[in-house]
């Protein structure tokens, strides 16, 4: 993996540090969320998608 530099830096570089300044809405604090997907190929070539996200209670 070193022949190729596939492996990882001993220090990483720093990303500039940046301010959260969008809003969540969630009921409660430290809510969990589960999304999952599924893809279906009809007959006539076309996909029909379905994706969808719950709380995780």
């Amino acid at each position: 993996m070193s022949e190729h530099h596939l492996l990882l830096l001993p220090n990483k570089p720093e990303w500039p540090k940046r301010e959260h300044k969008g809003k969540i809405g969630v009921a409660e604090s430290d809510m969990r969320w589960c999304s999952d997907g599924f893809e279906f190929g009809c007959d006539n070539g076309e996909k029909l998608l379905k994706r969808g996200s719950l709380p995780e209670s």
